[in-house]
């Protein structure tokens, strides 16, 4: 047991603390008790951990009740995954959160944790951040040192104030951003920002080439759409429930293969859709309705029913005095003509007159079609009967 290295007791009903057996454990490197009851404080967990605190690798004890404040974690100097979401945890971040620059993932989601996400310059190879449904109130601008970021959730939580490049200057590996329902958030970006990692012509927010997924809905953010056209992996753009001004941009219908989800609803776009989106929005995109740029009254154009100034209407069809051979045009179906009603009719006079019209005319096939009816009629009655008295005699037996 003292010379165990890995176990994984996840998605059990364990309950209660560690036992105190485990500080005599000295060269574990991975624990996995995630989806369990653990119930217990956590800096006491972290006490029955004393003996691994030079091995220990990965840590992950997400989905118990584990309560208490964060402590510092700097003495498990080889910690390279820390999981911790959707426990009871609480308080602020210390002043002393750990120098760990081993740590590659560190999850912290659906907890109650307050204040501001701490100086991030000790994580430098940090590649995934989780800090959704919390109760932060700030990030620090150090987030824009770790080059190594590729996955960033920081949804949900109460984030007020400015995001501004400083926040991005140095994410050129962020593959995922999601700092959707923080009501008190705003981007500003400079016109003329060019970030020290510009790749050829890519600019602004285009610095992140490999970001797939865009979700910021409902915050506060106002202003034009930043230009992403560098983002030529964009699955995902979610911008409802803003305050985005300006007309829709065109370059999110040029080399979006990608991009299948596309919402910019109750913002303050205004003018017409432009045509690159329109088709992209017919041939790719799953959310193509009028719905996704619904909440914008100044917006026109396809595909809404609201038509722009100078947008003609189609004439309506002229017919000249040639009657008979003119198509006579319908709302849905332009194809029905005069002759696809004349042969509708014919075949309906054919149809049923050359059936009717025989019986009538021709003695012979008429007795022999009544005779016909005669006879299935019988076949009916008798089957009929026989199935009705097999069905007595079994009841009466």
């Amino acid at each position: 047991m003292v010379s165990l290295a890995h176990l994984r007791l996840r998605y059990n009903q364990l309950e209660g603390g560690l036992p105190k057996s485990f500080s005599n454990l000295t060269r574990l490197q991975t624990l996995y008790l995630d989806n369990n009851n653990l119930t217990e404080e956590l800096h006491e967990f972290l006490q029955k951990l004393s003996g691994v605190e030079n091995s220990l690798q990965d840590l992950e004890v997400g989905r118990n009740r584990l309560t208490g404040p964060l402590p510092d974690f700097a003495r498990f100097s080889s910690l390279q995954i820390l999981f911790l979401n959707f426990n009871q945890l609480n308080g602020t971040f210390p002043e002393a959160f750990g120098q760990l620059p081993t740590l590659t993932a560190l999850g912290l989601s659906g907890n109650q944790i307050k204040g501001s996400l701490p100086d991030l310059t000790v994580f430098p190879s940090l590649t995934d951040l989780r800090v959704g449904r919390n109760q932060l109130k700030g990030i620090d601008k150090s987030i824009g040192t770790l080059s190594k970021l590729h996955f960033l959730d920081a949804s949900h939580n109460s984030l007020e104030g400015i995001i501004s490049e400083a926040h991005f200057s140095n994410l050129s590996s962020l593959s995922f951003l999601d700092f959707s329902y923080n009501s008190l958030l705003s981007f500003n970006f400079s016109s003329d920002w060019v970030p020290p990692f510009k790749l050829g012509s890519i600019s602004s927010m285009g610095s992140l080439p490999q970001i797939e997924a865009l979700q910021l809905r409902i915050n506060n953010f106002s202003g034009k759409f930043t230009p992403l056209e560098g983002c030529t992996l964009l699955k995902f753009i979610d911008l409802g429930g803003n305050r985005l001004i300006g007309e829709v941009p065109s370059w999110i219908g040029r080399n979006r293969t990608s991009l299948i989800v596309l919402s910019l609803r109750s913002n303050e776009f205004n003018g017409s859709i432009p045509q690159l989106v329109c088709n992209l929005s017919r041939t790719q995109l799953q959310s193509f309705e009028v719905a996704a740029y619904s909440g914008n009254p100044e917006l026109c154009g396809l595909p809404l029913p609201k038509k722009c100034p100078g947008e003609e209407t189609p004439p309506e069809p002229s017919f000249s005095g040639h009657g008979k051979d003119e198509m006579i045009h319908d709302d849905e179906d332009g194809w029905i003509s005069l002759e696809f009603y004349l042969s509708m009719g014919l075949g309906l006079i054919l149809g049923f007159w050359g059936v009717i019209g025989t019986m009538i005319l021709n003695s012979k096939c008429r007795l022999a079609y009544f005779k016909c009816l005669g006879h299935t009629n019988d076949w009916i009655c008798l089957t009929t009967a026989l199935i009705m008295a097999k069905l007595q005699k079994k009841l009466c037996s």
